[in-house]
This record gives structure tokens, C-alpha cells and sequence, in this order.
């Protein structure tokens, strides 16, 4: 019966390290007239930790009106444990 108990911390421990589902601003800003934004979905750990997984991944730039770029990072599922993040 105890077991049972252990087993849905366990379960739910395990899923906010694999799962994501959070979207994210990783960063964003503006640099000479230029602005950038970078976004993805992680999850719970990579949000709080920088340590987890995440996916579509994805950076975009605009100059002006006109001019816009958008680059894919990383493509499907990434798992990554970056500590120097803030």
C-alpha cells in the first residue's frame, strides 16, 4: 500500500524533468535598431533549474518593419543542463 504513495512523487518527479509544456522568453531585447527574441517550451526543471527539456526552440530578428530572420536552434526534443543561464 505505501508503495503505491512513492510511486506518484516518483512519476511526477520524473515527468517535470522530461515533459515540457511551459513556454518561454529565454531572451529578448533590442541591439542597434535591431530586435531579437528567443523562445521554446520546457519544462518545470529547465525553467526553474536550466536543467530539463525542451523543444521548438526558436530565434527570431526584425529590423525596422521590413527585414525580419527567424533560425531554429534545435529541432524536436532537447534535453540540457545549463547552469550558467540566468
Amino acid at each position: 500500500m505505501r508503495a503505491r504513495w512513492l510511486v506518484l512523487p516518483v512519476l511526477l518527479g520524473v515527468a517535470a524533468l522530461f515533459v515540457p509544456f511551459i513556454p518561454q522568453t529565454q531572451a529578448s531585447g533590442r541591439f542597434v535598431g535591431i530586435q531579437y527574441q528567443q523562445t521554446a517550451i520546457v519544462s518545470p526543471t529547465y525553467y526553474v533549474f536550466h536543467c530539463g527539456s525542451y523543444v521548438d526552440m526558436m530565434a527570431t530578428a526584425q529590423l525596422g518593419s521590413h527585414m525580419s530572420g527567424v533560425y531554429q536552434p534545435s529541432t524536436g526534443y532537447t534535453f540540457s543542463c545549463n547552469y550558467n543561464s540566468q
